[in-house]
């Protein structure tokens, strides 16, 4: 299994109802509060009744017209009675999510416009494969190794 490391991780702050036109398809209808930021989004949303860990969830993302890809699960939490989903390293370009409770879609969400990021300043001068972790295009290198520090391993990363 191929590990990544994230040098940076995107604060996600812009609401989806400045992008108009984001599509929800649901069968358990929750409410879906959506934030977009340059090559992130989040969502998160109210736990569905029967379903109280986060394992139970999975989310997808896929770029218009292409595969859903899974979004690892250290990325799918919850707080208090919500579930937050997080998506980083997106590349700029149309997505749309996919939100499952045990294998069950409860929400599909499109037309979620993802901008990408500002690499005008001296770090990226001349720099034509990326800084970091990520590419030019604001997704992970291939040989990338992502770590996952959480409150039940952060004293022996």
């Amino acid at each position: 299994m191929r590990k990544k490391i994230i040098t940076t991780l995107a604060a996600l702050a812009v609401t989806a109802s400045l992008f108009t036109g984001i599509k929800a398809h649901a069968v358990s209808n929750p409410t879906v509060e959506l934030k977009t930021k340059a090559e992130a989004l989040s969502a998160v949303f109210d736990k569905v009744s029967g379903y109280d860990l986060a394992s139970n969830y999975k989310a997808y993302y896929k770029l218009e017209n292409g595969n859903y890809t899974e979004i690892d699960p250290e990325l799918i939490r919850i707080v208090d009675d919500k579930v937050r989903i997080d998506a980083v390293g997106l590349k700029a370009g149309t997505y749309s999510l996919k939100i499952t409770a045990n294998n069950s879609t409860i929400q599909e969400l499109t037309d979620i416009n993802i901008l990408a990021d500002d690499r005008s300043g001296y770090a990226h001068f001349k720099n034509t494969t990326g800084v970091g972790a990520y590419k030019n295009d604001g997704t992970l290198k291939e040989d990338a190794v992502v770590v996952y520090v959480n409150d039940s391993n952060k004293n022996t990363v």
